[in-house]
């Protein structure tokens, strides 16, 4: 299983270039989960910045 999301998601796309028929339809709800995560991470680290705006955060690659 990959680690991080956002080589998940490439591995996902990639997938669904060559899927057929029910894999397609569960490689793209695999895809749209994922999607949904990384914009939730997105909008968490938005917020975080927007609430402390002189602290610099790295992101944190555990979460993956």
């Amino acid at each position: 299983m990959l680690r991080r999301l956002e080589d998940r998601i490439r591995e996902l796309c990639a997938h669904a270039i060559i899927a057929r028929g029910h894999e397609l339809e569960n490689t793209l709800e695999k895809l749209k989960s994922a999607l949904a995560e990384h914009t939730d991470r997105i909008r968490q680290t938005a917020i975080q910045k927007l609430l402390n705006p002189g602290k610099h955060h790295p992101p944190d690659r555990r979460l993956s």
